[in-house]
C-alpha cells in the first residue's frame, strides 16, 4: 500500500489529507502486455498497515486502487 500526505483546501480552510492506493491483484485475465497491475499486487499485510494509517491525525482520505478490485 502507497501513502502520502497533503495539504488541501477544504471550505474555507486547509486541512490534511491522507492519499491512499489500495493495491489489487489485477484482473483474471492477466494477458495484457502493457499492464503492471500483477505486479503491484500486494505482498505485505494490507490490513495492519491501513490500520496503523488511519491512528495517524487527519481530516481527509482520499482512496484510489491500482487495477481491478
Amino acid at each position: 500500500m502507497r501513502s502520502w500526505f497533503t495539504q488541501e483546501v477544504v471550505g474555507d480552510s486547509v486541512a490534511t489529507a491522507v492519499n491512499v492506493v489500495i493495491p489489487t491483484r489485477g484482473c483474471s485475465w492477466n494477458r495484457c502486455t502493457m499492464c503492471s497491475y500483477t505486479l503491484d499486487a500486494p505482498e505485505g499485510p494490507f490490513m495492519q498497515d491501513l490500520a496503523q494509517l488511519m491512528e495517524r491525525d487527519f481530516e481527509k482520505i482520499k482512496i484510489f486502487t491500482s487495477g481491478s478490485f
